[in-house]
């Protein structure tokens, strides 16, 4: 059976069960969401099914309902289906490519990911693991020391940089327990990472409405990205300071043999909403950016003391900046209050459609947007000096 498992051990998108995907209406559903011609690609790579180039969607469902080998097929179209889900594309087909992937310029993605499922499963599976988009956003971001130049990344890194990730932990407390997985795609380095947790106890209920305890020894997934150009690291480690540390400190230490690379209180602030407080500050669009047509502050928490009472207010409007003013009065002038957070909405025209892509930059150096819009959100953000460095 050729199923992809992540380096934990669970298949991606968990267990397959092929006995709900045995009705043809739910066969034609997944088909459908795979696509007619990325379904007829993997059955002919896979099965040597050319018969099947002119297939309708029924015929497909016939074929694969009565193939000896169906539900291998319904576990890869499956999994297909996955992958070809909110993936950003330029980190997976560098990773595709390293594992040995060969395609054309303008390859669908779906044809790509059969290729790679029948090449490497489990490379597959990695490269999903990196390339998901839920897991690069929500970043906080490091700023690393100023140096003469760009680290060399190498294989050897790799695993001191696992290694030494499991050092920190298991040092700090021993016993628990870390699965890393690190690659590098192009000019980043990127570490995913399964790290212990406590074990918990969950009330079931099972047959004959019996009632039992399953003690459970959960897992934190974290993922971090080191550019290597820019020596920026982004790390997404949930709520957990230690974790935070952890990694950052591994990344330090492993590339540059210094735990407080990352931590340098001299580096300047990656993310700065300072500038939204001064009179002159204005959102304007770029010429060089002909895609982006409209840019506005649609929400912004602020931060001020009344009396003796801190007090946190969110506002949210078509164009936040242009209501502060009117807002305000002799006692309170809200426009050049410290802001916590602020969300800048973008409309970007992708041919025919145009598209609203959020950015939320959170004081502490953490950011949200979608990362398919990397070179454009960080080239606007410099403009608007709201970030630095890069």
């Amino acid at each position: 059976m050729r199923v992809a498992e992540r380096m934990d051990g669970a298949p991606v998108g968990g267990e397959v069960d092929v006995d709900e995907l045995g009705s043809s209406e739910d066969l034609d559903s997944l088909i459908r969401s795979v696509g007619r011609d990325a379904t007829k690609y993997y059955l002919d790579r896979a099965y040597s099914l050319a018969t099947l180039k002119a297939a309708s969607v029924a015929d497909l469902v016939n074929a694969i309902t009565n193939h000896v080998q169906r539900d291998e097929m319904l576990r890869d179209l499956s999994r297909i289906r996955t992958y070809s889900r909110g993936v950003n594309e330029e980190t997976f087909l560098d990773l595709a490519r390293a594992a040995g992937v060969t395609y054309d310029f303008g390859a669908p993605l779906k044809h790509i990911i059969v290729d790679f499922l029948l090449l490497n499963p489990v490379a597959l599976d990695e490269a999903y693991v990196h390339s998901e988009i839920r897991w690069q956003v929500g970043c906080q971001e490091f700023q690393g020391k100023s140096q003469s130049g760009p680290a060399a990344f190498s294989d050897t890194m790799k695993n001191e940089l696992a290694d030494t990730l499991r050092s920190l932990i298991s040092g700090a407390e021993p016993g628990r327990k870390c699965v890393v997985n690190v690659k590098q795609a192009q000019q980043e380095v990127l570490l995913a990472a399964y790290i212990q947790q406590r074990r918990k106890e969950f009330y079931t209920i099972g047959a004959g409405d019996r009632v039992a305890v399953e003690v459970v020894t959960p897992a934190a997934r974290t993922a971090a990205t080191y550019d290597i150009s820019k020596n920026r690291l982004r790390v997404k480690a949930g709520p957990s300071k230690r974790l935070l540390r952890y990694i950052s400190e591994a990344f330090g230490k492993a590339l540059y043999g210094d735990n407080s690379f990352f931590s340098d209180p001299e580096q300047p602030v990656i993310y700065n909403l300072a500038p939204l407080r001064e009179p002159a500050f204005r959102i304007e669009l770029d010429e060089a950016l002909p895609q982006v047509t409209s840019a506005r502050v649609t929400e912004e928490t602020l931060r001020f003391m009344v009396g003796e009472q801190q007090v946190i207010v969110t506002y949210q409007a078509d164009d936040v900046e242009a209501i502060l003013p009117a807002l305000s009065n002799e006692q309170m002038d809200l426009t050049v209050q410290e802001r916590v957070s602020a969300t800048i909405e973008l409309q970007v025209v992708e041919g025919e459609r145009t598209k609203i892509v959020p950015i939320r930059v959170i004081r502490g150096n953490k950011i949200e947007f979608d990362p398919r819009y990397a070179e454009v959100v960080h080239h606007l953000l410099q403009k608007w000096g709201l970030e630095f460095g890069g």
